[in-house]
């Protein structure tokens, strides 16, 4: 489940960097880049509450943690991010935000 909800929320979040781009680069307008942006937002949103329910995220606002992940996507991951969870040792993508092995939340360092 851990794992899922951590694969969606990374999709969304390529997904927000893609129409971001899109939008910058004139193939989306103006209307469909705000529909898109909050519907991908919106579904962000809902998979943190999803974790945060499960007790993997109480610690922190669902809502600024989708801006936090969005803005860190968009400016291509200026924090540095632990190669293996410090929980249980599993490898860590560069975007996660939680091990996709024990689901402990992945403490970014300052950059």
């Amino acid at each position: 489940m851990v794992d899922e909800l951590g694969e969606e929320k990374e999709k969304l979040l390529v997904a927000l960097k893609e129409i971001e781009f899109d939008h910058r680069t004139g193939k989306l307008s103006d209307d469909d880049f705000r529909k898109l942006d909050s519907d991908y937002r919106s579904r962000a949103l809902e998979v943190l509450r999803r974790i945060e329910d499960l007790g993997l995220l109480s610690h922190e606002d669902p809502l600024a943690a989708v801006e936090a992940d969005v803005r860190r996507v968009l400016q291509g991951g200026t924090q540095a991010v632990p190669r293996s969870c410090l929980g249980c040792g599993e490898r860590l993508a560069s975007t996660s935000r939680f091990c996709s092995n024990c689901g402990q939340p992945v403490r970014l360092a300052e950059a």
